[in-house]
């Protein structure tokens, strides 16, 4: 999934996206394998290093790792 700064939202109350952004996701995995879900997440990006230097220096790049448990301390 992927949207650009200044796309409509219609979720909920409507407005405009503030920043763009590229989604990856993984699948869920019982019992959960973090490690093995980042690996996915990452195998899917490019190796190219010249092509990370070219996107860092244009744009800010954020990662963000969710974890979501049915019950609180699942291991």
């Amino acid at each position: 999934m992927q949207y650009r700064k200044g796309d409509l939202v219609s979720e909920g109350r409507q407005h405009t996206r503030k920043y763009g952004a590229w989604v990856l996701k993984t699948e869920d995995r019982v019992p959960e394998a973090l490690d093995d879900q980042l690996a996915d997440i990452f195998a899917k990006l490019t190796q190219d290093l010249a092509i990370w230097k070219t996107l860092a220096s244009r744009f800010n790049a954020n990662v963000f790792c969710g974890l979501f448990m049915n019950g609180s301390n699942e291991g």
